[in-house]
């Protein structure tokens, strides 16, 4: 990461307007093709692409700012020269009572929205760095806060899992949203793993209603099926009845009156679980459909491992609590660990048995013989018991394990790999049905003429099926592990208080310049190709929100960086509507 041209001083404002004068003077003098006046107009231009809102009015003069970015900008129209005039006055006017500001945003290379849990984590590293969230997670440290779900998932919409995530100054506001819309992290919640249901139990009384509804509608739907897992004495019911024992000792310690509506119903619900009776009363005309989601949350109450994330949350979460808590996790994880991973084991059979059918389904050559029993059994002319041709036997355990349209009239809806790729997700997530895409996967090779579209479509397949195996190996892993932890976080009230009510903060840079992302999804994404450390050469700005912000933060910078990074407040980068673009020289590779 080369640093940006870096200038002997800095001018003002009227300065510069003084060297625009003298360089016409040249231009008068000495004409406009002269070595002087070329070599004055260039040393003017570096000084301008130095400076906003200088930078800005070259810009929008040469027509290589949209005028969409900004309403101050919109007014001035390119067709009338005499409008330039009126833009650049304009621009400083506005400017002016920012001047000091404009000149320290006019040296930022790139800023990143963050809180000061983040520079806890910092401080415990021998060589203090901004570093992505995979590059930490490879280290063996979970970030105590930032994008822990969409940002560290190259596969959907984040960037953060191969390379920090950053902004250029042309949109500090964006920076500043950061700093407050941080998933924040909350001890309480990590003490939890020890009960998985306790994810279940919902956190407020519209959604408890609506839950216990779905409970009853299942008990009335499938009593056997509701019995063999929710009746008094069952391993499930006794865990859920502790989950909801933990969620109102939570609900306990709160004030809130609207809060504390939820502790009397819950209670209800363990009295109703304890004696086996009804847990509501299901209106007719209540849908029947709704009790699959409550029967799908108490029986797989683990972390999906059909995920867009390599790193599902519940991995992070036990490196978190190792890293805040290791007696606690040394304490009431390993005497959990082997039920659990039993558990999550099934859970990723139960993952990959489809896909691994879809994928089978597109490799096998059938025999015409073997085409029409499947065109039978789909058309539903066979029995549920009839024996399976060898091949199927390799790829569903019975004929009535083979998925097969609803109905006759059951219609092929889009097959194309950009939607299948599109809609990847709401198979991920229950929202669609696996056996849909087998149906249809089983219609292709019936109708014998679209192979070359199926061997288009596995990769995606293949695809799902290694990052549910990498999903899983962080887990394991995550559970497994019981070397100390990679950071170890002081037990000091005042540090800890950093991260469960952090500070917040904005990381900047004048030397190391960012490139704008590759990742298709985010066109107007700039990240930083490496770590960037604390200090002269790489972070060497924090702002912050107050001046008490300012000395906590202090004493968190390493003694030997104390001198090189300026602690400013978040007022240095006000600019009024002064409209900001970065220079090509702030950016690298553009």
């Amino acid at each position: 990461m080369a640093s940006p041209v870096t200038r002997s001083r800095d001018y003002t404002f009227s300065e510069i307007c003084n060297l625009e004068d003298v360089l016409r003077l040249f231009k008068e003098t000495e004409g406009k093709t002269s070595a002087c006046y070329l070599e004055a107009k260039r040393q003017l231009q570096e000084i301008r692409e130095a400076h906003l809102p200088f930078r800005t009015y070259l810009a929008w003069k040469a027509g290589s700012y949209e005028l969409s970015h900004s309403a101050f900008l919109f007014q001035f129209s390119k067709d009338k020269k005499s409008d330039r005039a009126a833009l650049k006055k304009a621009l400083l006017t506005e400017a002016t009572p920012f001047e000091e500001n404009l000149k320290l945003l006019s040296k930022i290379t790139f800023l990143h929205g963050s809180n000061s849990s983040a520079l806890v984590m910092m401080s415990l590293a021998n060589n203090p760095s901004l570093q992505c969230t995979g590059a930490l997670l490879g280290q063996g440290i979970a970030p105590m806060s930032g994008e822990l779900s969409i940002g560290i998932s190259i596969a959907e919409n984040g960037v953060n899992l191969g390379s920090v995530s950053v902004e250029t100054l042309r949109n500090v506001r964006r920076v500043h949203d950061y700093t407050q819309g941080l998933t924040l992290f909350r001890p309480a919640a990590l003490f939890y793993l020890t009960n998985p249901w306790y994810s279940c139990v919902p956190p407020c009384l519209i959604t408890l209603q609506y839950f216990v509804n779905q409970l009853q509608q299942w008990k009335n739907q499938d009593r056997d099926e509701f019995d063999s897992f929710l009746s008094p004495g069952k391993p499930l019911t006794d865990q859920f009845i502790s989950a909801i024992r933990l969620r109102i000792t939570y609900l306990e310690s709160k004030t809130d009156d609207y809060i504390k509506e939820l502790i009397p119903p819950l209670k209800e619900l363990i009295t109703h679980l304890e004696n086996g009776e009804d847990v509501c009363e299901v209106s007719s005309d209540s849908a029947t459909g709704g009790w699959k989601d409550a029967r799908k949350r108490l029986l797989n109450p683990f972390a999906s491992l059909s995920a867009k994330a390599e790193w599902s949350r519940t991995a992070l979460q036990l490196l978190q609590l190792k890293q805040w808590d290791e007696p606690f996790f040394q304490e009431h994880i390993p005497p959990i660990r082997a039920r659990w991973i039993e558990e999550i084991d099934k859970v990723k059979k139960k993952s990959e048995t489809p896909l691994r059918q879809l994928i089978s389904l597109i490799e096998c050559d059938f025999t015409l013989d073997e085409l029409d029993f499947l065109k039978n059994q789909q058309a539903g002319t066979l029995d549920a018991d009839t024996e399976l041709p060898a091949k199927l036997q390799s790829i569903f355990p019975s004929c009535s394990a083979i998925p097969r349209p609803n109905h006759p009239f059951w219609s092929l809806t889009s097959f194309q790999k950009a939607t299948i790729q599109h809609q990847m997700r709401y198979y991920r997530n229950g929202s669609y049905r696996w056996s849909d895409l087998i149906i249809k996967t089983i219609r292709q090779k019936i109708k014998g003429s679209r192979q070359e579209h199926l061997d288009n479509i596995k990769p995606i397949f293949e695809a799902e099926l290694d990052l549910i195996d990498k999903v899983y190996r962080h887990l394991i892993s995550a559970f497994q592990n019981d070397a100390p932890p990679a950071v170890t976080i002081p037990t000091d009230p005042n540090t800890r208080a950093l991260i469960t009510n952090p500070i917040p903060i904005i990381f900047a840079s004048t030397t190391i310049r960012p490139r704008p992302s590759s990742h298709h999804k985010n066109p107007h994404e700039y990240v930083l190709d490496g770590p960037a450390p604390l200090g002269s050469h790489g972070i060497d700005i924090v702002f912050t929100n107050t001046q008490d912000s300012v000395e906590k933060l202090r004493k968190l910078i390493p003694p030997q960086h104390r001198e090189q990074i300026q602690l400013l407040l978040f007022n240095h980068l006000e600019c009024g509507k002064t409209p900001l673009i970065h220079s090509p020289l702030q950016i690298a590779n553009e």
